[in-house]
């Protein structure tokens, strides 16, 4: 998560977490499940296809772009000159 906040330009952090009240069920099996279905995403995995209730884990994606304020500001001064 650390990573992500400190990452320039835009990063996406999706934190799944259990809903007991909305799935019906209890907090511990949920929190078991989620522990057996989740994936470790590495490289080498990436094509492999995951089974039924399966989904990845870990860092999904890191490529540096510049921000769309620096972006932004290198149209407005192309402009001024």
């Amino acid at each position: 998560i650390e990573k992500g906040v400190r990452k320039k330009g835009l990063a996406f952090i999706e934190i799944m977490t259990q809903c007991p009240t909305h799935w019906k069920e209890e907090p511990a099996k949920m929190v078991k499940s989620y522990r057996a279905k989740g994936v470790r995403f590495s490289k080498d995995k990436e094509n492999e296809p995951l089974k039924k209730g399966q989904f990845w884990i870990g860092e999904l994606m890191d490529r540096d772009q510049p921000e769309w304020v620096e972006t932004y500001q290198k149209i407005i001064n192309k402009f001024k000159k």
